[in-house]
């Protein structure tokens, strides 16, 4: 799940502060999870909102930056390094799996592959 994936990570990256930030991450994504849910806020959550969102705000940015200066500077490398942030979901994919075969120029090519995604 791409989210506990990016809780990871960016608990990763401050791992070694002191500053509570990942108590705030904890906190901001437990307002995140109650809204997802259809939950109703509760106090503690109003409480974070109103009292940390510019520290979360700021705090986002210092992971945004972080994150950005970790990624490898070719494009493969790069490219892996994204993918592994999050899971991309199966409709994604298989629009780019359309999308690539559209490019296709050959028609023989084109069934050929046609032929190997129907046989999997």
């Amino acid at each position: 799940m791409w989210g506990t994936k990016a809780a990871r990570s960016a608990s990763g990256i401050f791992f070694h502060r002191a500053d509570g930030a990942n108590r705030l991450l904890r906190g901001f994504y437990g307002v995140r999870s109650a809204l997802v849910h259809g939950s109703p806020l509760g106090d503690e959550h109003k409480k974070i909102i109103f009292e940390d969102m510019a520290q979360f705000e700021s705090l986002v940015r210092q992971i945004l930056v972080a994150g950005l200066r970790q990624l490898p500077s070719d494009e493969d490398s790069r490219k892996q390094r994204l993918a592994g942030w999050y899971d991309v979901p199966e409709t994604v994919l298989a629009d780019e799996v359309r999308r690539l075969i559209g490019a296709i120029s050959s028609v023989n090519v084109k069934q050929g592959r046609l032929d190997l995604l129907g046989s999997t």
